[in-house]
């Protein structure tokens, strides 16, 4: 799994180019939104129907009851290296790194197997994807980011 992310507080316009722009840099095997993409809040249509206008079909996150599962997916896949966040996945990295475990009410000094509902988003995001297991054979090509996701020196 490769992980890429688009981070940014922008109009459904703009996101549907951004997202455009990376898929045509990959072969895509399937688009996972949180489910809150699917919530009123954005006028008359959602913001996932408002993605689909734009071609940009998505599913929905596989939430419930799977988070545990998750967590130990993603676990997994750091461990065996099968999983490989992006240099330019800023959001993503320092999520990673600032991630706090729940601690047990009872003793403190125990840490749970779940993060705490800080730094996550992209983290989520990321668990969702491993949740869905997409599977797809082929070469990557390789990408060199451009624009928003070029980092300035």
């Amino acid at each position: 799994y490769i992980c890429n992310e688009i981070y940014l507080n922008a109009s459904i316009d703009v996101l549907a180019d951004n997202i455009l722009d990376i898929e045509s840099q990959y072969h895509i095997v399937q688009r996972v939104i949180d489910t809150s993409a699917q919530e009123d809040g954005w006028g008359k249509v959602s913001c996932r129907e408002l993605l689909e206008s734009y071609g940009i079909r998505t599913k929905l996150a596989q939430k419930k009851n799977k988070k545990a599962s998750g967590i130990i997916l993603m676990n997994k896949e750091f461990k065996t290296e099968n999983l490989f966040v992006m240099e330019h996945c800023f959001r993503t990295h320092k999520e990673l790194v600032n991630q706090i475990y729940k601690k047990n009410k009872r003793d403190l000094s125990v840490k749970l197997e779940e993060p705490e509902k800080k730094w996550d988003d992209c983290t989520d995001c990321t668990r969702y994807l491993l949740v869905e297991n997409p599977r797809y054979h082929g070469v990557a090509v390789p990408y060199e980011p451009t624009g928003l996701f070029r980092r300035e020196a």
